[in-house]
């Protein structure tokens, strides 16, 4: 119970920190930040904690393989963003599904699913680098129902990926580390509450934000098993931060 709630309270914290980003500072400093491992890292290291720094460290092959469902999501929320919210997000997470269950059948070593996931990347940053970016107008504070609400999904959602452990292969489990657990429920509330075209300047942003993830996915396939998961995690998430902070700086030289 109280891994349960650790759980939870952790990305909680994530997803408010991530829409008070959004809708005060820049939806597209928060769409590069989501791409920052907290929920991707959140599950690695419960995955870690409850089997084994070995078991995490041969899913993060499966997480690096599951981006690409992560980018699928993205781009077909960019395609389909319409006033129809459901529809838009129903749309996602079925693509999301449908490219990253396949891909949970391959085991493939480390060396083959980097490329392939840096590859779906800058893919990925290229179909929707032709999106506005459009900042959000907010009109009144969101409400203690709507953290709530953002709590309840993120934690439900990283419960899920965590549980896959038990019934599904280490694959598996990787794969679905991979989903956007905190930029997924961000997309979500600023989507419904601010309307497309600011949810479109966060997934425009995501897959500059997915080389953060792909950083600390590959330092905790290679540290876990001889640092393990605290030291591990720690070393992983410094090298990610220094991959968010040069991005962020290069692109403000470049604006």
């Amino acid at each position: 119970m109280l891994l349960l709630l650790i759980k939870v309270v952790v990305t909680l914290v994530t997803v408010l920190a991530l829409a008070w980003l959004a809708e005060r500072v820049s939806t597209r400093v928060a769409g590069v930040l989501a791409g920052f491992p907290l929920g991707t890292g959140v599950a690695l290291f419960f995955l870690g904690f409850e089997q084994g720094p070995a078991y995490a460290a041969d899913a993060a092959r499966g997480t690096l393989l599951g981006f690409i469902g992560a980018q699928a999501l993205a781009l077909a929320f960019a395609a389909s963003a319409s006033q129809h919210r459901l529809n838009t997000l129903a749309l996602s997470l079925l693509a999301f599904l449908a490219v990253a269950l396949p891909l949970s059948l391959l085991d493939l070593p480390l060396w083959a699913a980097l490329p392939i996931s840096v590859l779906s990347t800058i893919v990925a940053h290229r179909l929707m680098r032709h999106l506005a970016d459009t900042a959000i107008t907010l009109r009144r504070p969101p409400g203690w129902g709507v953290h709530i609400l953002r709590g309840i999904i993120s934690g439900l959602i990283v419960v899920g990926v965590t549980s896959a452990a038990y019934w599904g292969s280490t694959t598996l489990s990787g794969v679905l580390a991979a989903f956007p657990i905190t930029f997924f429920p961000l997309l979500a509330i600023v989507f419904w509450q601010h309307g497309p075209a600011p949810a479109q300047t966060l997934v425009k942003h995501y897959p500059a934000g997915m080389g953060s993830l792909i950083t600390h996915t590959v330092a905790v396939a290679l540290l876990y098993p001889h640092l393990g998961i605290v030291v591990g995690t720690l070393c992983a998430l410094a090298l990610a931060t220094v991959w968010s902070a040069g991005w962020l700086a290069w692109q403000r030289r470049q604006s």
